[in-house]
């Protein structure tokens, strides 16, 4: 601490300064400074605590005694003075250290629940040590001709005992012969001892050697031989030889230093590289690849061979190192990783197949391992044979890995990346399918693999459809919740759940900018679109049953579609898996089992009794949370074995067997799609059902087709009379309060109720119009529908029916216009005539001449208007919502109701001719209106004011403007176009015969 003790000072000084406010030279500056001195010097950082650790454990024992568990906090208080009173380490006697205490408070953190768990002391029994009895010498010596000799303590037979013995006794015969044969290894000599000793020393050199080569030779130290793993067989010197060929025919080959291994070293090597070990001898790991080591040798194969045996092993041991790579990296980034940038959940559950898949491996190579040490005959060529179903298998994982994983590193959200990797694993599993018996073993490692990998993609589709909340913690879905859209909003239908994507990319170009960024070959030739390829033909299904879900939650109809469930729902996971279950007719290993000749059934016993049901079920609403919460504190009541999911799905795939597979595209059919297509028509219906009947959905519609487009004609003909007689009148019309005066007044005879909710409101041009038939466009209705039918009718459709109000409101003027017209209002003379008659005296045409003019212009400007009329009353309004009617009626979800009253809506704005692509059109139309307009107005001044210039200007410009409507009608009804608009074309080109003749 003297090396950094200034700056250390200076550091308290400035700490003290910042938190105090203190100055150098204070008391209490100097008091603040002594104290933290003392605490940084002296305190207990990280150390553990022993008066903390007393305090908890004391804490514990009271919580068991409250919870009236005496025996536990007795055994607790026991245990743990037996613990802190006996030393740790061996060599020292001391109690109640450090580490004492660290051990105690890092038990007392694991520790889980306490008072729920069952305890019972153990009381500590110690076997004694058992007695080696075993014949080790006469083990080890098995086999070897080793001669024992006398002892010491043996007599040696004297001349007269061998002689009067080796007559009658025949068995002294092998004694005598065995000891002429040791006669070169026991001296002449009598003593004992030193025989002892010398028979000794042979029997130690003896084990010796035999120790020695049973032993594997150190090989990688450089401690083999090449005479270590020579035989005698010619065949193993064929290397040697091979090696003396090319040193006598090549001068310039210089045979360098060589390891010598044998072939069972290779094979064992080869298991390890297999398993996944990197740090080998034989074989060198240099940027994810394995080679062999160029000095390495096999007595009887040459290098050449032995590469060629072993490339293989060493391409399929680098797949399984990144395979390994791959599981280690996603567990790290899992328990680091946040909920945003964290790995995804499909990315870990094709971790856990892929760990799995290493594991059994790993199981399948150690077998083999323990053949070889048993010493049975393998080769490099057998090996090959043994692993040619494991090596296929190696490289399918490893190419799902590179195609589904590497390929998409470089995808920008866990979305595509997810979605990338499913795609990927079902178009491998159609690929195999699609191969039937050709490829069994590969069709069963696929599909529980692609099962196993999809079942969080599926977890979050099934607590959204069946729960309504899209549970997505990774961003892995392909639909995400748009949190700016509030589930009240008109929007919400169309802008609450968006794509997953990035805002730079569109769907189709996702892939094409990404995997074009990785070598040729590891470009995937998959198209994985925007979602999972198997679930393309239920997506929509899926993303408009949870908007269902949500809307129904937010109308506080959810019970409707989830029902009185007994406990927590199966998920969609779980439901797709029993219904493999039944169609491949897989069995539960205990089902059927018979015990003592009799047929044991499984019956599944309710946890909650009858008297629990009726308590719940009477207290008014069924609250399933509440039921789900009993069964948890009564599960301890069922008995027998409960068989976990986990386990469950674990026999169900296990199970699976090669002949009772079906094709996947169609166990899809019939175990997933049902499901969710059953659940898309229960929520969706129930929604419309909901929205018809108690939100008055169809209503709404029926108000707005009677104002807006004028379906209720006594009523809206009341309204726009006194406002068109206000304009004729030069009085003040677009007041406020005036025109809702004047609209509420015309509702009032018919409908009351609707007055609170239709409004008007005036909109002040921000432009000079362009004709006078357009001053009444500032006029809008505004029609207040309440949530949940504004997603149907919103803001948007009603500026829609807006632009048509004004336009059916033009028409209507017109044709108002030319109806309030009177003969004698034409005939009548002017007061002033005598002085305005020289002004057409030099006209030819006479007074009755230009009335009849007038007459006529009347009735062609008046049948034009009436045709136009009832083609947009009854040609399109009426059939379009007969046809909108039917759509309604026919639609099973929101969605189709939206989309069918959009395109009533749009069909009816593009036939009224308000579409900007018929602009054209609309415009010709709108000067034939001006001219009605602009004769209204002159007719009203009398015939004595018109001069038949201006009757003839007014005719050209409407022959022109009819000759215009009539030949493009007529035209875009020879090409079959717009059969609609068939009655005004006829209607023109009758004015147009009428003008010829």
């Amino acid at each position: 601490m003297a090396r950094w003790r200034g700056n250390f000072e200076n550091l308290t000084k400035s700490l003290i300064s910042h938190l105090t406010g203190l100055e150098e030279g204070e008391d209490n500056f100097r008091l603040c400074q002594q104290f933290a001195t003392s605490n940084f010097k002296f305190h207990r950082f990280l150390d553990v605590d022993s008066h903390k650790v007393t305090r908890a454990l004391d804490g514990m024992r009271i919580k068991l005694e409250v919870h009236s568990q005496t025996e536990k906090a007795k055994a607790l208080t026991q245990l743990t003075e037996d613990f802190l009173n006996s030393p740790i380490f061996e060599d020292k006697n001391d109690g109640k250290t450090d580490t004492h205490y660290s051990i105690l408070y890092l038990l007392f953190l694991l520790a889980d629940h306490p008072t729920a768990t069952d305890f019972s002391l153990a009381l500590p029994h110690r076997e004694d040590e058992p007695v080696d009895d075993f014949d080790w010498s006469g083990h080890l010596l098995e086999g070897e001709d080793v001669y024992r000799g006398g002892y010491a303590d043996s007599p040696i037979p004297s001349d007269d005992e061998s002689l009067s013995d080796s007559d009658g006794d025949e068995r002294s015969q092998p004694q005598d012969n065995a000891v002429d044969n040791q006669s070169a290894v026991v001296t002449a000599t009598h003593d004992t001892s030193m025989l002892v000793t010398h028979e000794s020393d042979v029997v130690e050199d003896k084990g010796y050697d035999w120790l020695m080569k049973n032993l594997v030779v150190q090989y990688w130290k450089g401690m083999s031989r090449e005479e270590d793993t020579i035989d005698n067989h010619f065949s193993s010197n064929l290397a040697r030889d091979w090696e003396s060929y090319k040193t006598r025919t090549n001068p310039l080959y210089c045979e360098g230093g060589r390891t010598f291994v044998t072939e069972i070293q290779v094979l064992r090597e080869v298991l390890w590289m297999l398993s996944g070990v990197s740090d080998l001898f034989i074989f060198l790991h240099k940027r994810g690849r394995f080679t062999l080591r160029d000095d390495i040798s096999v007595s009887h194969l040459t290098k050449e061979c032995v590469e060629s045996f072993v490339q293989p092993f060493c391409r399929h041991g680098g797949h399984v190192q990144v395979l390994q790579t791959f599981v280690q990296e996603i567990v790290s980034q899992s328990c680091l990783g946040n909920d945003l940038t964290g790995v995804p959940m499909t990315y870990q559950a094709f971790t856990k197949t892929v760990s799995q898949f290493l594991q059994d491996l790993q199981t399948y190579l150690s077998g083999l391992e323990k053949r070889i040490i048993r010493n049975e005959v393998m080769t490099l060529s057998m090996m090959s044979v043994e692993l040619q179903a494991w090596s296929q298998k190696i490289g399918l994982v490893y190419s799902l890995y590179i195609n589904g994983v590497a390929a998409a590193a470089s995808l920008p959200t866990n979305s595509l990346k997810a979605s990338h990797l499913l795609s990927v694993m079902y178009n491998t599993v159609l690929e195999y399918d699609s191969l039937g018996e050709f490829t069994p073993d590969m069709i069963m490692l696929l599909l529980p693999m692609w099962m196993q990998t999809s079942q969080p993609y599926l977890q979050i589709i099934g607590d959204w459809i069946n729960n309504g909340h899209l549970d997505d913690p990774m961003n892995e879905f392909v639909v995400q919740r748009n949190d700016n859209v509030k589930s009240v909003d008109e929007t919400f239908w169309e802008n609450a759940f968006v794509l997953h994507m990035p805002k730079s990319t569109t769907n189709s170009s996702v892939l094409s900018t990404t995997i074009a960024q990785f070598p040729e070959h590891e470009q995937v030739a998959v198209a994985t679109a925007w979602a999972p390829k198997f679930l393309q033909p239920v997506v929509k299904d899926i993303v408009l049953t949870g908007k269902s879900m949500e809307v129904l939650e937010h109308l506080g109809q959810l019970f409707q579609v989830i029902g009185n469930r007994d406990g927590k729902p199966d998920s969609l996971y779980d439901t797709f898996m029993k219904s493999l279950e039944q169609t491949l007719g897989t069995k539960s290993p205990t089902a059927g089992k018979s015990e003592g000749g009799r047929k044991v059934t499984t019956v599944s016993t309710p946890v909650l009794t009858a008297q629990i049901e009726q308590q719940l079920r009477g207290l008014g609403v069924y609250d399933p949370l509440l039921r789900i919460n009993f069964e948890a504190v009564f599960s301890h009541l069922h008995v027998g074995p409960v068989e976990s999911e986990e386990d469950r799905e674990l026999r169900l795939l296990r199970g699976l067997k090669s002949e009772n597979l079906q094709p996947v595209e169609m166990l899809l059919q019939e175990c997933l799609y049902p499901h969710i297509l059953r659940r898309y028509h229960v929520v969706c219906s129930e929604l419309v059902r909901i929205l018809k009947e108690k939100y008055r959905l169809m209503d709404f519609l029926t108000a707005m087709r009677k104002f807006f487009l004028m379906e209720a004609g006594d009523t809206m003909f009341n309204f726009y009379t006194n406002i068109f007689d206000r304009m004729k009148n030069m009085e003040q019309w677009r007041d406020l309060s005036v025109l809702n005066l004047v609209l509420h007044e015309a509702m009032y005879a018919l409908y009351p109720d609707e007055t609170n909710r239709l409004s008007i409101t005036v909109e002040v041009p921000s432009v000079q119009e362009k004709f006078p038939i357009s001053v009444t466009d500032c006029i809008k209705l505004s029609y207040e529908v309440p949530w949940p039918v504004d997603l149907v009718i919103s803001s948007r459709s009603q500026d829609i029916y807006n632009q048509i109000f004004s336009f059916l409101l033009q028409v209507k003027r017109a044709k108002y216009c030319l109806e309030q017209l009177r003969f004698f209002d034409l005939q009548k003379e002017d007061i002033l005539k005598s002085i305005h008659l020289s002004q057409y005296e030099e006209e030819d045409t006479t007074r009755n001449t230009r009335i009849h003019r007038m007459q006529l212009l009347r009735f062609r400007l008046l049948y034009f208007v009436n045709s136009l009329h009832n083609y947009i009353m009854t040609r399109i309004l009426q059939s379009t919502g007969l046809e909108f009617q039917s759509d309604i009626e026919a639609s099973v979800d929101l969605d189709q109701i939206i989309a069918a009253h959009n395109s009533y809506v749009s069909k009816i704005h593009e036939r009224c001719l308000l579409h900007p692509k018929v602009a054209f059109l609309r415009e010709a139309v709108l000067k034939v209106l001006n001219l009605i307009l602009s004769f209204h107005k002159i007719w009203d001044q009398g015939v004595d004011e018109i001069s038949m210039k201006i009757i003839e200007d007014m005719e050209l410009e409407f022959s022109r403007c009819i000759q215009f409507l009539a030949s493009f009608l007529n035209n875009v009804i020879k090409r079959g176009s717009f059969p609609h608009l068939e009655s005004l074309a006829f209607s023109l080109i009758t004015s147009m015969e009428y003008k010829g003749r």
